[in-house]
């Protein structure tokens, strides 16, 4: 079965938000950010509150720090996410790579990808074996085979009929045999 379409920057998105849930990479990132930042408004909260009662018996400062922290954790908990998406969206704004012509072959033995874009062309083929994980969202489809490496398949729109989306389906239900 083999299916033309186009991916845009808004995809490439997409698959970013994804991988903050899927990608070991950021969720380590992301646990060290916290505890970073954590550290740093329960250092910061201590030595404001010191400042502010500067007679008073120092364990005011103390937990008053630490009251701060714990009020600003859901706050870092989304800063992380927020930070990584406005650095790509900077990175992307310079970045002619979108919108990529993209053939999907699947068959018997696997997947095979290609991308054009400028007359650069990529040419990638992955076991059936070889897919990790699956995730996907409202708009997109994500196949990891590798560490960072994804295979974008979108739902909808891009130019992939109905029929095709129906063949998509059938091909990854009876291929993967891995969680969603």
């Amino acid at each position: 079965m083999t299916t033309h379409y186009h991916l845009t920057e808004h995809d490439f998105f997409a698959l970013q938000k994804s991988s903050f849930h899927q990608l070991p990479f950021h969720k380590k990132r992301r646990i060290a950010f916290t505890v970073v930042l954590e550290i740093l408004a329960i250092f910061y909260g201590i030595l404001l509150l010191a400042n502010v009662f500067p007679q008073q018996n120092a364990l005011y400062p103390l937990v008053g720090g630490l009251i701060i922290g714990v009020l600003l954790l859901p706050f870092i908990t989304k800063l992380y996410q927020k930070i990584v998406l406005r650095q790509n969206r900077l990175i992307l704004k310079t970045d002619t790579k979108w919108p990529r012509k993209i053939t999907l072959r699947l068959s018997e033995s696997g997947i095979e990808f290609h991308s054009t874009h400028r007359n650069v062309t990529k040419h990638i083929h992955v076991a059936w074996e070889a897919i990790q994980k699956m995730s996907e969202d409202e708009t997109n489809r994500y196949l990891y085979f590798q560490t960072n490496e994804v295979f974008i398949i979108p739902k909808r729109n891009h130019g992939i009929s109905e029929i095709d989306q129906t063949e998509i389906n059938r091909w990854l239900q009876d291929r993967l045999t891995i969680k969603k």
